[in-house]
Formats: C-alpha cells, structure tokens, sequence
C-alpha cells in the first residue's frame, strides 16, 4: 500500500507540534519592517546598473591601454548596454499607465507580461545587432558585463535588506 494513501498517514507528515499560521503569529513573523518595500523605484536598478557598467568600462579602458586590447572596452560598453536599454523599456511600458488603473489584478498582470515580452525581444535584438554590427567583440567581457548588469536585481535588493 502507498504511504500516501490514506488519510492517517498523511498526517505523519507533518510535525506533531506544528501550528497553523494565524493573524497574530503572521504579525509576529512579518513586521512592518520585514515587510517595507525594498526598492523606492524601478530607476534605482537602472542608476546601479549604469554605475556598474561606468565602472567595468572605466577598467576595461585602463586594461586596454595595457594589453593594447582594442575590442575590450567596446564589448564592455556593448553588454552593459544591452542588460540596461530592456531594463528602460520595461519600467516606460509599465509606466505608461495611470496609477489608479493599477488597481485591477489581471491589467496589470497582462501588462507586466508584455513588459516582460518586450524587454526580451528588446534584449535579443541588441544582442544580434551587437554580434552582426561588431567583428571585434569578445565574447567573455561582453557576456560578464550583461550578466552582472542583470545581477543589478539581486544587488539593490540585498542593498536594502540589510
């Protein structure tokens, strides 16, 4: 017999001291302050990842005049921009909206979904219009500044956290 089976054994499952979430537990465990907003503002993400990609071009350039690497500072530039222009028009389209039409659950689900579409197709056209339009790029320095562009979600939410 499967140990799923029947009514009995499913509450093995579970721990014999557990208590179920009520209004004044659920106070106890998620205080205002756990529960403030993390972010302020969707450009906050874009202000770190411009930061970001300023910086790695800053020392993509110094390393260029280094190891005389004329494709690196470009390919830098390149993947920083390609995590940030998505990122803008993903904030513009959901800003397009008035405020108080935010109140209907599916709207905003159905415009979050195509913001989503359009920062991804917006992403994959820059990507090959960079690979097409660049001979000289380097893979690895534009992939690594894309992907620590992207990390600028994680970041400013771990910034705030604490």
């Amino acid at each position: 017999m499967d140990k799923f089976s029947s009514h009995d054994d499913q509450d093995e499952l579970f721990d014999k001291e557990f208590i179920p979430l009520d209004q004044a537990r659920a106070e106890q465990i998620f205080t205002p302050h756990s529960l403030r907003q993390q972010v302020k503002s969707p450009w906050e993400i874009v202000k770190l990842q411009v930061i970001t990609t300023f910086w790695f071009t800053i020392i993509a350039v110094i390393w260029s005049f280094i190891k005389t690497n004329n494709g690196l500072v470009i390919s830098v530039l390149c993947g920083g921009l390609v995590g940030i222009l998505p990122t803008i028009a993903f904030i513009m389209h959901l800003g397009i909206y008035p405020r108080n039409s935010k109140n209907n659950a599916s709207q905003f689900v159905g415009r979050l979904i195509m913001a989503e579409v359009i920062k991804i197709s917006i992403t994959l056209i820059l990507i090959v219009l960079v690979v097409v339009m660049y001979d000289d790029l380097e893979w690895l320095p534009f992939l690594a500044m894309y992907i620590i562009t992207l990390q600028s979600y994680w970041i400013i939410g771990l910034k705030r956290k604490n």
